[in-house]
């Protein structure tokens, strides 16, 4: 489990700040310590994105698709785990039933319906 949001920077340092502990140290680039401080909303979002019924249409060029294969490929890999091609490998990455139901599919193969 992270560290609870929300997380800040702190400028002068360059650390991450979340839930009274330091998350990230020395964080050179101001770009990448917001995106650092960041992630815990984005996370957030995504979950809440992907609990929606995911497309499946199986059209090789549907841009909606391929979206949420990298969606749920990025959130696979915040999670811990790791992708292969853009797909998710084995494991449920939700919590809750819905989550564990969404989570776990696996996208439509390219070129089928």
């Amino acid at each position: 489990m992270h560290t609870r949001a929300p997380w800040r920077k702190d400028t002068e340092s360059g650390n991450i700040y979340g839930d009274g502990k330091t998350v990230a140290y020395d964080i050179a680039r101001d770009e990448d310590a917001d995106l650092i401080a960041a992630a815990p909303e984005l996370l957030k979002a995504l979950e809440t994105l992907l609990e929606y019924d995911p497309c499946r249409c199986g059209y090789t060029g549907c841009k909606y698709c391929k979206a949420e294969e990298n969606a749920l490929a990025a959130l696979h890999k915040a999670k811990g785990g790791s992708t292969i091609s853009g797909e998710q490998t084995s494991g449920d990455i939700g919590r809750g039933s819905r989550s564990k139901h969404i989570y776990s599919v696996k996208p439509p193969e390219k070129g089928k319906a």
